[in-house]
């Protein structure tokens, strides 16, 4: 439509993008042209959470939550894994993006 902003092909972007850098800057894993790969993506959560929050509260929960996401965030860091975002007790983990890991459902099992 007349309204809609007309944005260039990621392709495009991408190769903008290494052309700008520095030789020898980019890591490995980024490549000038898109790519299709499979994504694995875990999800982890507190069973009870919001039982253990109404029965605890807040205040008491606040660092057992605080250590629960850095526990998590650890372990897929470990595992080659992103942390994606944390919505509530729950937290979502990517594999194979954006740098490519071998077996990444099972390094998403094994976190």
């Amino acid at each position: 439509s007349c309204c809609s902003p007309i944005l260039p092909e990621p392709e495009t972007v991408a190769r903008g993008l290494v052309a700008r850098s520095s030789a020898g800057r980019l890591k490995p894993e980024i490549t000038a042209s898109p790519a299709s790969r499979t994504c694995t993506v875990a999800c982890f959560d507190i069973a009870g959470f919001e039982a253990l929050v109404l029965d605890k509260g807040f205040d008491k929960m606040q660092g057992i939550f605080r250590r629960y996401i850095e526990i998590v965030h650890e372990q897929v860091t470990a595992h080659r894994g992103l942390v994606d975002k944390v919505l509530g007790d729950r937290v979502f983990a990517l594999f194979n993006v954006p740098r490519r890991c071998a077996r990444a459902e099972y390094h998403a099992v094994m976190c």
